[in-house]
C-alpha cells in the first residue's frame, strides 16, 4: 500500500478510533456537576480535537474551556438536542468616585475561538448596559479579512439615563437605569467600549457596567447598579460545531472530507448554523450520542406519552412507534397520534339501541302479562261454570242435578247435553264447537229423544249426517210442530229450565 493510501485509511479511521478512546474508564466523565460527553474530554486522548478540551480545576470542582485570556468557567456541555455550552463571562466596567473620577475598569475581553470550535450564541444572548449616564458598545472579531473601514468586524450598544436617583425601576430595562440589544452572529469573541460622560455626585450608579447574558437568565433590579462587578460574572451559551476537516455536510456528502464526526450507525449531519463547519444529530426515532459508536439507540415513545402522543394502543417498533384506535374505536379520519378514539357505535346510538330493546322487553313483559291474567281469567270462567265438577267425571251428566233425571231417556239426554257444555268450555276457541253445529247436535238429539233411537254418540257420530243439511234451518219448523202434536215430556221442559245459566251461555259464547 503506498503511503497516501496509508495516511488516508489511518484519517478515516481515526474519528471511530477517537470515539472508542473515549468510552475508556480512563477518561472522566464528570468535573464537578458538569457531565463531559463526548466529543469533550479531560486529558489526552478523551476528546476529539485540542478544542474540545476541557480542564478540571480546583481539586477537580470546577470545568473550564481553554482560553488565552480568561478562565471561563463551564456549567454544561450538550451533544443533543443541540450543540451548545454554557459558560460564565465576566462583566466589563468602568467606576468612578464622588467627583466623576476614573478609580477602576475592565474591558470584559474574552476570546472563545483559540481553537474555532465555539462562537457566541446570537439566538440565546443579549448585550446589556447599567447605568445611569452610560453609553456602551461591544466590539468584536478583526475585520482585517473583509477590508472594513474599522477595525473591528461588529459593534453594538446602547445608551441609558436616569434623571434622579429611583427612576430605574425593577424589571424594566427600556434605557432608564438599563438597556440591552441583540448581537449578531458569528461572534468569537467580546470587548467592551465605554463613552466618556459625566459620573460626578452619582453614589446611587457609580459604575457604568456592561456585559453579554443568556436573555432568558437575566432581570434587571435597581439595585445591579451597584453590583460588585469585580466579583461578578453572568451565563453566557456558546455553539459549537465541527469545524475542522469540512466546512458542510455537503462536503462531506462529496467525500472531501476526513475525520467525519458522525459514527453512529443511526446518525445525520447538520450544517451549523452560527459559523461555518457541521454537527451531528441521532436521527428521528433515536436519541444518544452520535459521536459514538452505538451511541444512537432506539426511543420508547410509549414510555412518553407527553411528548409522543397516542390516543389509542401504542406499540413500539425501531426508530418510531405505532398507534392504533382498540377495537372498536375509530379517529374521525385522523390519525391516532393527534385525534382522539371515539367509539365506532356512538353513544346516542346506543341511548337508542338501549331505548329499543328496553321498550321491547316491556312489551314482551305486558304481553306476557296479559296471558297470565287471560289464562287465568279463563279459568276462572271454567271453574265458574262447572269446570272443577267436570274434572272430576268426564260425563256430562255431572253438571246436573240428579233429581232432575225422571227416565232413563232423560238420563241418555242429560249426558249428551252435559258433553256438547263440557266442549264449549273448552280451553282453546278453535276446539269448541260453533253455533251451527250446537243446533245441529241439539236437533238430532231431540229427534233421538223422541223416537226412542239412541243410537246418537256425540258429535264424531251421526247417523242423520246426510240429512242434516237442513236440519238449523227446520229446527224451528220441527219444533213448533212437535209442540202442535205433541208436547215435549216433562222431563225435558225441566231439564231446560233447569241446566245451570252459565253452562248454558257458554255454549252459544
Amino acid at each position: 500500500m503506498s503511503p497516501a493510501l496509508s495516511l488516508l485509511a489511518i484519517l478515516l479511521l481515526l474519528p471511530a478510533a477517537m470515539a472508542e478512546a473515549a468510552t475508556d474508564p480512563k477518561c472522566p466523565t464528570k468535573c464537578g456537576d458538569v457531565d463531559i460527553p463526548y466529543p469533550f474530554g479531560i486529558g489526552a486522548g478523551c476528546y476529539r480535537s485540542k478544542g474540545f478540551e476541557i480542564s478540571c480545576i480546583n481539586n477537580g470542582t470546577t470545568a473550564v474551556l481553554p482560553s488565552a485570556t480568561h478562565t471561563i468557567p463551564v456549567t454544561n456541555l450538550s451533544v443533543a438536542p443541540s450543540p451548545a455550552a454554557k459558560v460564565n463571562f465576566p462583566v466589563a466596567y468602568r467606576c468612578y468616585d464622588s467627583a466623576g473620577g476614573d478609580i477602576g475598569r475592565f474591558d470584559g475581553h474574552v476570546d472563545v475561538n483559540a481553537h474555532g470550535v465555539y462562537r457566541i450564541s446570537d439566538a440565546r444572548n443579549v448585550f446589556v448596559v447599567l447605568g445611569c449616564n452610560t453609553g456602551a458598545y461591544t466590539m468584536n472579531s478583526n475585520s482585517s479579512a473583509v477590508g472594513g473601514r474599522y477595525a473591528q468586524l461588529y459593534f453594538m450598544g446602547c445608551f441609558t439615563y436616569c434623571a434622579v436617583a429611583g427612576s430605574a425601576k425593577d424589571g424594566r430595562c427600556d434605557s432608564v437605569g438599563c438597556c440591552r440589544v441583540e448581537i449578531a452572529p458569528g461572534l468569537t469573541d467580546n470587548v467592551v467600549k465605554f463613552q466618556n460622560y459625566p459620573h460626578d455626585a452619582m453614589e446611587y450608579s457609580p459604575c457604568d457596567i456592561a456585559f453579554l447574558v443568556d436573555r432568558d437568565g437575566y432581570e434587571f433590579r435597581a439595585a445591579d447598579l451597584r453590583m460588585d462587578v469585580r466579583r461578578s460574572s453572568m451565563p453566557v451559551w456558546l455553539d459549537w460545531a465541527i469545524r475542522d476537516g469540512a466546512a458542510s455536510c455537503a462536503a462531506v456528502a462529496a467525500g472531501n472530507s476526513t475525520g467525519y464526526a458522525c459514527v453512529s450507525d443511526h446518525s445525520e449531519c447538520v450544517d451549523a448554523v452560527n459559523g461555518p463547519g457541521y454537527f451531528c444529530r441521532c436521527k428521528q426515532g433515536f436519541e444518544g450520542n452520535p459521536y459514538l459508536q452505538q451511541g444512537c439507540t432506539n426511543i420508547n415513545e410509549c414510555t412518553r406519552p407527553k411528548v409522543y402522543p397516542c390516543y389509542g394502543v401504542c406499540k413500539d417498533t425501531e426508530g418510531s412507534y405505532e398507534c392504533k384506535c382498540r377495537s372498536g374505536y375509530m379517529t374521525n379520519g385522523g390519525d391516532p397520534k393527534k385525534q382522539q378514539c371515539t367509539p365506532k357505535f356512538p353513544l346516542q346510538a346506543q341511548l337508542a339501541l338501549g331505548i329499543t330493546l328496553g321498550l321491547s322487553l316491556l312489551a314482551v313483559a305486558i304481553l306476557f302479562t296479559l296471558m297470565v291474567l287471560h289464562k287465568k281469567r279463563m279459568n276462572e270462567l271454567f271453574k265458574r261454570n262447572g269446570g272443577s265438577v267436570l274434572e272430576n267425571d268426564g260425563s256430562g251428566r255431572a253438571m246436573f242435578d240428579e233429581d232432575i233425571a225422571v227416565t232413563e231417556d232423560d238420563v241418555l239426554v242429560l249426558d249428551e247435553i252435559g258433553r256438547l257444555a263440557i266442549e264449549c268450555l273448552e280451553d282453546e276457541v278453535e276446539e269448541r264447537p260453533d253455533m251451527k253445529e250446537v243446533a245441529e247436535r241439539l236437533v238430532m238429539l231431540r229427534r233421538a229423544r223422541k223416537h226412542g233411537q239412541w243410537s246418537y254418540r256425540g258429535p264424531h257420530h251421526h247417523p242423520e249426517k246426510d240429512n242434516i243439511g237442513g236440519a238449523v234451518m227446520s229446527f224451528a219448523t220441527d219444533v213448533n210442530r212437535t209442540s202442535s202434536t205433541m208436547p215435549l215430556i216433562p222431563s225435558t221442559r225441566k231439564l231446560s229450565h233447569q241446566l245451570h245459566p252459565q253452562s248454558a251461555a257458554t255454549c252459544f259464547m
